[in-house]
């Protein structure tokens, strides 16, 4: 499973982790990977896992991919350890497991239903296929989401509110799929 550590704004530190499927970054709402600055093109490059291996191609963006600070042309492969930049923001490719995701376990489900904070910790830095929002290196969102099913977006007051919501729909499609 590959990962992108961020290594610049407000968010540095934190990863996120790419699904096993193409993703494109860019500006647009579109794009799986949304950074939002003028220094990142509408549909800037695309991420592709393929038999554990990850590659980057640019699409012709107008500021370029750096890989290692050095501009790409065609697709790259990237190696544990590569730093990527896209516009203002710059990560780190990470391909295997690190101490912190290794001591992380998944929660159990709560007796009463309601999860603590622990738990909603623990879950959602295990989940990656749901929407998790950072900081690009401007004072603008930037949103990691999938696009296939475009469901629709909730309003959440908080940021456990919606973790909340989200741990509760994991928990219901956990028992769903127990009843089949």
């Amino acid at each position: 499973m590959a990962k992108l550590l961020i290594l610049t704004g407000k968010h540095q530190g934190k990863r996120l982790t790419l699904p096993e499927r193409d993703v494109i970054v860019g500006r647009s709402e579109e794009c799986n990977i949304t950074l939002k600055t003028e220094e990142v093109s509408r549909q800037h490059c695309r991420l592709t896992m393929t038999e554990g291996r990850i590659s980057i191609r640019d699409l012709g963006s107008r500021n370029g991919t750096l890989v290692n600070g050095q501009a790409i042309n065609g697709d790259v492969v990237l190696n544990d350890g590569d730093e990527l930049q896209i516009g203002p923001m710059r990560f780190k490719v990470q391909t295997e497991p690190t101490e912190v995701t290794k001591a992380v376990s998944k929660p159990a489900a709560p007796a009463s239903g309601q999860a603590g904070e622990d738990d909603i910790a623990n879950w959602l830095s295990e989940n990656s296929g749901d929407t998790h929002t950072i900081k690009a290196a401007t004072d603008d969102d930037t949103a990691i989401h999938p696009v296939a099913g475009k469901a629709a977006k909730k309003t959440f007051t908080s940021v456990a509110e919606e973790a909340q919501d989200i741990i509760q729909r994991h928990l219901e499609l956990k028992a769903a799929g127990e009843a089949n």
